[in-house]
């Protein structure tokens, strides 16, 4: 519900959080039984169809959503070199490669949303360029006032998350900490986020 309240703020047309929060449980239905998470633009779908919106807009908030996501894992990476290095060595340069790239591109994302978009995309009535325009739009689109409040959201999603890794291990007597807890978090995420069979079978095993 948490994230669907802060899709809602990431919309530019005000869109009942309920209905977003249905979309979401969508689309989490479609990444199980769809590949390449396509469960994504089943979610863009219903928002754009049912309150007739532009799919490349509401795609483009998705996209927006996702890179908050990006940026909260790159943070507990942050958190986790400069309080907690003991770590690296026990991961390959592969991934912690990864997830330095997934970090820039979350800073990089928060960047361009402070740029006009007319200055970004060109005024070309090109029929590409313009769903271009209209995903940039809606990746653009965050009101200023808005932006401490979704930052605070997300971290309130991430700690929840962090919640749930540590809870489950403990149920299972694993005897893992709350720093590998985060690991896990972060490697699981990052295998999460790479387009594979439907429900992420095989690299979230594999990750884990």
């Amino acid at each position: 519900y948490l994230r669907a309240y802060r899709w809602s703020l990431l919309i530019k047309d005000k869109i009942p959080t309920i209905d977003l929060f249905k979309a979401e449980f969508i689309g989490y239905f479609g990444n199980n039984i769809l590949p390449f998470r396509f469960g994504e633009i089943l979610r863009t779908y219903i928002v754009s169809k049912r309150h007739h919106l532009s799919k490349s807009q509401v795609f483009g908030s998705i996209i927006f959503e996702r890179t908050l996501d990006m940026l909260a894992t790159g943070l507990m990476l942050i958190i986790l070199i400069c309080f907690h290095n003991s770590f690296l060595s026990k991961i390959n340069d592969l991934l912690f490669y990864s997830l330095f790239i997934i970090l820039t591109i979350g800073v990089l994302g928060i960047v361009i949303i402070f740029f006009k978009k007319e200055n970004f995309m060109s005024e070309h009535k090109n029929k590409y360029l313009l769903i271009i325009k209209d995903i940039y739009a809606g990746f653009s689109y965050v009101k200023k006032k808005n932006i401490l409040y979704v930052i605070l959201l997300s971290s309130i999603i991430w700690i929840l998350y962090l919640l749930v890794v540590y809870l489950v291990q403990f149920s299972f007597n694993l005897g893992m900490d709350l720093w590998q807890s985060m690991i896990l978090l972060i490697i699981s995420t990052v295998a999460l986020s790479i387009p594979a069979l439907p429900g992420n079978f095989g690299t979230f095993e594999g990750s884990v």
